[in-house]
């Protein structure tokens, strides 16, 4: 599964929160992992995550 198509946010925001206990556990694995969170790449370069969220959900 690409990492930017998944979601830790316990909250219901455009973007992930920041705060709650999913968002600090994600960033917490990607910085144990020395890599940049694809998701908020992908958000930052104006990309819909809900849309890439949504996909996510579709099984091929």
């Amino acid at each position: 599964m690409p990492f930017e198509y998944t979601w830790s946010c316990h909250n219901n925001y455009d973007a992930p929160c920041g705060q709650c206990s999913g968002c600090l556990a994600r960033k917490r694995a990607f910085n144990e992992l020395g890599i940049k969170d694809p998701l908020e790449e992908a958000i930052s370069n104006g990309r819909d995550w809900w849309l890439l969220r949504k996909k996510s959900l579709i099984k091929p």
